[in-house]
């Protein structure tokens, strides 16, 4: 039961700094080292009340090489799609059409850091972060919080967790079921 308590205050406290952060002006040092992107795109400090591009399926890499676009268009944010490792992840497959809702159904709560991802690796997306910023241009990454992959059937409680769920996050009390069908 402490884990569980332990793992929702973690959950919970790291979602309100990302919430609280977005709206965070950046402090007074770091405005006098305006870019000249910044200058020239006049991009603002915080995301909040940000023109947001969702960048549905973009991988880091192709986010980073269009943030020039991106910031000419008036954009002062970017959003990634999930950055957990998804369910069933395939390197062969190049077209996620009909595979993007696995990046929904992920094998953990942490950023995939093992290149198992269609988007990227942690250095890539960190690199698109550094990149970004040059542009004065948020990054918003897309977290799935409430719930992890199943193992492919109907069901939707813990007894159906994907095999690749870490056993550390196999835990019953972290599961509910609304019953509803």
């Amino acid at each position: 039961m402490k884990t569980k308590k332990s793992l929702a205050f973690l959950l919970s406290f790291c979602l309100l700094i990302s919430c609280f952060m977005v709206g965070v002006p950046i402090s007074a040092a770091e405005t006098e080292q305006t870019t000249e992107a910044q200058t020239d795109y006049g991009l603002m400090d915080t995301a909040d009340g940000s023109a947001i591009l969702h960048c549905f399926n973009w991988s880091y890499n192709n986010i980073k090489a269009n943030l020039k676009d991106i910031a000419k268009a008036g954009y002062t944010a970017v959003q990634t799609s999930p950055v957990q490792p998804p369910k069933d992840y395939n390197s062969s497959w190049t077209d996620l059409g009909g595979q993007w809702w696995k990046m929904y159904q992920p094998l953990s709560l942490s950023i995939c850091e093992n290149g198992n991802s269609w988007l990227g690796s942690k250095s890539e997306l960190k690199a698109l972060c550094e990149e970004a910023d040059k542009y004065g241009i948020k990054v918003v990454v897309d977290i799935v919080a409430n719930h992890l992959a199943n193992n492919g059937t109907d069901g939707g409680t813990y007894d159906y967790l994907n095999s690749g769920v870490p056993s550390d996050l196999k835990n019953s009390d972290y599961y509910h079921t609304n019953n509803i069908r």
